[in-house]
């Protein structure tokens, strides 16, 4: 009696294909993440945490090794500039690899890998940016913190300190900005016009840095 018989190429791609899904759907989308090595907690002893907004993971998207990867656990230590993940089982905290590492958002927050290059110029180094608007000018924001002495004489502690750095890129060259004399000094085609834009609306790069920056820009 005849029978219907597959060739032996589609059983075996079929078996393939039914493994890779019992396999992704055990390991989970973290999968990739055994490229990473084990996240050192280094801070006994000092206070706070070397964490960018949280120390707890939040769920975010990530571009790691050129795939795109969305709802992944991660933290941001900005003290040693690291992107932390977890396992499948969520048992074990894994350091990502930099320079697989293209983008990741952490909450509302987006950051990208900037290198210095043709398209970049003026970057000090590798370094992970946080993206606050993109248009005809880019502004980015850095993060880190550092462990530093208590400057009070009677305490006898350390703790973490964050500073932030602020960059308008405009032509492919990024500006540092401290203040708003770099923004007019950047902005200088359109000086008179930033000038009146930040006293109408009465706007402060002091108290707000990330905002006042953003609010040019879109300007």
């Amino acid at each position: 009696m005849a029978q219907n018989m597959l060739p032996d190429s589609v059983v075996y791609k079929t078996a393939v294909a039914r493994a890779r899904n019992e396999y992704t759907k055990n390991a989970g989308i973290n999968s990739y993440l055994y490229n990473g090595t084990l996240y050192e907690h280094y801070w006994n002893g000092v206070r706070g945490n070397p964490f960018f907004i949280t120390e707890g993971f939040v769920k975010g998207d990530l571009v790691y090794g050129g795939s795109s990867y969305k709802q992944v656990l991660l933290v941001y230590d900005i003290a040693r500039d690291e992107v932390v993940s977890k396992t499948f089982s969520q048992e074990t905290d894994l350091k990502l690899m930099a320079e697989k590492i293209s983008a990741f958002s952490i909450g509302t927050h987006e950051f990208v890998r900037i290198t210095p290059d043709s398209t970049h110029e003026n970057v000090a180094g590798p370094n992970f940016y946080e993206r606050l608007y993109k248009g005809t000018i880019t502004v980015f924001a850095t993060h880190e913190k550092r462990i530093e002495q208590s400057l009070r004489a009677e305490d006898n502690f350390r703790k973490f300190t964050q500073y932030d750095h602020y960059y308008i890129v405009k032509d492919g060259l990024f500006h540092a900005v401290d203040g708003e004399g770099d923004i007019v000094s950047v902005l200088k085609d359109r000086k008179t016009e930033v000038r009146k834009f930040l006293n109408r609306r009465d706007i402060r790069y002091k108290k707000d840095p990330a905002g006042t920056l953003a609010q040019v820009a879109v300007y």
